[in-house]
């Protein structure tokens, strides 16, 4: 896997909505109620980890033969990373990295 990316989306608990860090810039609010801004930003960029309610992932856009790229998160434990295919940016919403988080979360736990 690559290096960690430098962009970074956390949720913040405090605030109840998500806080897109990029280098250089303050963080912006991301709120699943209004997700435009944040498929805007997918179209930008290629990669960033993500800090969810649920778990965390690192998140890259791979290009393919067919479309623009797509999303794949990838998730380390004990040595060993996962990877699950998410789509293309119109489909990677919050409740779906959340989600995802989540799944890599359970079976951690389930598989210490």
């Amino acid at each position: 896997m690559p290096k960690p990316p430098a962009h970074a989306l956390i949720w913040s608990a405090e605030n109840h909505f998500y806080l897109l860090h990029t280098p250089g810039h303050p963080p912006q609010a991301i709120m699943s109620e209004n997700e435009d801004m944040w498929h805007t930003w997918l179209t930008t960029h290629s990669s960033f980890a993500f800090q969810g309610q649920h778990g965390h992932l690192n998140v890259l856009k791979e290009a393919r033969s067919r479309g623009t790229g797509y999303w794949y998160a990838y998730h380390k434990r004990a040595g060993q990373t996962r990877k699950r295919y998410l789509g293309h940016s119109a489909i990677v919403t919050l409740a779906h990295l959340e989600a995802v988080a989540q799944t890599f979360q359970e079976r951690t736990l389930a598989h210490p």
